[in-house]
């Protein structure tokens, strides 16, 4: 079984997904967020073909630990999910994994920006297996 990472975005919604023995997360692309049903449509499309078990989706907190202002969109776009695809969905902390990011990408380019929303899905879906490594 594989595991989804989602780094949600209102205009872009980072994508990764694990190997199979859920052990490493490797960034997979990015959807443009321009409707709930042509994203919907694009997951069960990536969940289907890629055997997709659950779904780990960047939590935007503050360094209080308190929500983010697009958190009551990631919530809604969480029940909407898992009503949909059937699919458990998990929170998994998206603190800083934007910058570490685009730190990690070499000098910006055409493109770049939707390599770090992939990126970032990776980091937080990275950081989910490693938390939960039996």
């Amino acid at each position: 079984m594989r595991l989804l990472g989602i780094d949600y975005g209102e205009k872009k919604i980072g994508i990764a997904i694990s190997d199979e023995s859920a052990k490493f997360a490797f960034p997979h692309g990015v959807i443009d967020n321009v409707s709930a049903n042509s994203v919907l449509k694009a997951l069960k499309i990536i969940c289907d073909k890629n055997n997709i078990g659950k779904i780990i989706i960047g939590q935007s907190l503050t360094y209080k630990m308190q929500s983010n202002p697009i958190m009551k969109r990631i919530e809604k776009f969480k029940s909407f999910l898992e009503e949909r695809l059937k699919i458990p969905v998990e929170y998994e902390s998206e603190i800083l994994t934007t910058k570490q990011a685009k730190r990690m990408a070499p000098t910006p380019r055409v493109g770049e920006n939707e390599k770090t929303h992939a990126s970032a899905a990776a980091l937080i879906l990275q950081a989910y297996l490693d938390r939960n490594r039996s």
